[in-house]
């Protein structure tokens, strides 16, 4: 996306703030009555406020982002992380466990521009632990 905005005149796109360079513009998104600028801070704001989405339950976490939260931005890209409870082969069981623990910690969690995360709550990351241990082989 960023390739071909950058090749082209008068071009619009969307694409993840940590990967737009500092030769693109970006823009302030109207939001409650204010325009909210792009910004690494304020991708916090609506995982601080989000609430669990009717389909969630103890392993399938599905959060709903809140655009309302006081300084959110409007737009946030989720990424998602999916595995089976159940594996045929413990090995690859930890493997699975450690790689979402890691993705799922304050460490791979750093809200950097290189990586564009943002954090997510300490009450978040419990409840995503707790459904990585009923990971079993």
């Amino acid at each position: 996306m960023i390739q071909t905005v950058s090749a082209a005149t008068g071009t619009i796109g969307y694409a993840d703030a940590s990967k737009v360079p500092a030769t693109l513009g970006t823009v302030a998104v109207g939001s409650n009555g204010a325009y909210v600028p792009v910004s690494a801070r304020l991708r916090l704001p609506p995982w601080t406020a989000a609430t669990l989405g009717s389909e969630a339950d103890e392993t399938r976490l599905l959060y709903q982002p809140s655009h309302d939260a006081a300084g959110a931005h409007p737009i946030v890209l989720v990424s998602y992380l999916a595995a089976r409870l159940r594996y045929d082969d413990a090995q690859i069981a930890a493997v699975v466990k450690a790689h979402l623990r890691f993705a799922a910690s304050t460490r791979g969690r750093t809200p950097t521009k290189a990586t564009g995360c943002a954090p997510i709550t300490r009450q978040m990351r419990e409840k995503i632990n707790a459904a990585i241990d009923k990971i079993a082989a």
